[in-house]
């Protein structure tokens, strides 16, 4: 799905997976055609972007419906936004990592604020190899944009997570950010009546070469 609200980078990355990689169709769908769309759609793929909240409006509830009856969403990165903290969704977004900043130092203000934020890191993956979107994957290292974070869901659908202890074994990120990122959520499934929600934290395709990333988005969109 294609809006005024979707990054263009986030979109040209599915658009060149499927036709460079997969070379597998794609239909490409506006969001203000989508409701009159939906009957031919299995899969909908919205990728990263700027999103709002779940607003219930008349075309989020026909989005809703087509899920309950079998349909599936693949929601990548900044698209987890849309469905996050609200009754309808188990996903929960982890409050950003902040700290109180009125008894430090100006000289020391842009170091401390460095501690809350990933400039790039990679962290290696839990694996649930029970679950359909680890299929084919050995070990999974996933790389941090930034330092968003979800809490783990409470229907078991945790295929890919982060664990306690889990540290960036590459990169940089701030100790603030890097407590924030355990116990936490990166590629699960939500059940929606007959349909599911795929929840896909981090880019899978980042400019195209995570390759590893690649099999789990493939496992998202087939299995």
């Amino acid at each position: 799905m294609r809006s005024d609200k979707t990054s263009t980078y986030r979109y040209g990355e599915v658009w060149h997976f499927f036709e460079q990689q997969l070379e597998y169709p794609l239909m490409q769908v506006n969001e203000n055609r989508l409701s009159r769309m939906l009957s031919e759609i299995e899969v909908l793929i919205i990728p990263g972007g700027y999103f709002s909240k779940w607003s219930n409006s008349d075309s989020e509830k026909e989005l809703l419906d087509w899920v309950a009856k079998g349909g599936k969403i693949v929601a990548l990165s900044q698209a987890l936004d849309l469905f996050a903290d609200t009754d309808l969704f188990e996903l929960k977004k982890k409050e950003d990592p902040t700290q109180d900043t009125t008894a430090i130092p100006y000289s020391e203000l842009e170091r401390n604020e460095i501690s809350e934020i990933s400039t790039g890191s990679v962290f290696e993956a839990t694996l649930d190899k029970t679950h359909p979107l680890s299929f084919g994957v050995k070990r999974y290292y996933t790389l941090k944009l930034d330092a968003t974070a979800y809490d783990l869901l409470e229907n078991e659908g945790n295929a890919f997570t982060l664990s306690s202890e889990a540290s960036a074994v590459a990169g940089f990120i701030g100790h603030l950010a890097k407590d924030n990122q355990k116990k936490s959520l990166l590629f699960g499934q939500e059940r929606f009546g007959r349909g599911n929600l795929i929840y896909l934290v981090d880019n899978l395709l980042f400019r195209g070469f995570w390759y590893s990333g690649k099999q789990v988005f493939s496992n998202a969109l087939f299995f």
